[in-house]
């Protein structure tokens, strides 16, 4: 079993110094679905939410999380921010939405 260097000999959570490493390119995929009743959908699609474009709201939520990241997950070291990129699969079926990479 590889070493876990964010641990000390006594199993500690410890910071790791990262700052002589090269830096690489990494790359995250996330994905997620709701679900919502029909009338909530429909409204949604025809663009009838009182708050605004709730899609353009989400894409907007999407990047600033992606940029937050650091912030988010316990021991991740900050990191330069590239890109985001989403799209919905809209379902009209089953009254909700896939957010997926672009």
């Amino acid at each position: 079993m590889p070493k876990l260097t964010h641990f000390d000999k006594q199993g500690r959570a410890r910071m790791v110094d990262v700052s002589s490493k090269a830096e690489t390119l990494r790359e995250a995929v996330v994905r997620g679905s709701i679900s919502m009743q029909p009338a909530t959908f429909k409204k949604i699609m025809t663009g009838e939410i009182s708050k605004g474009d709730v899609l353009a709201v989400a894409k907007v939520a999407g990047i600033m999380a992606a940029k937050k990241t650091s912030d988010i997950i316990p021991m991740c070291h900050p990191s330069t921010y590239r890109m985001s990129r989403s799209g919905f699969i809209l379902w009209r079926r089953r009254a909700g939405l896939i957010s997926k990479p672009v």
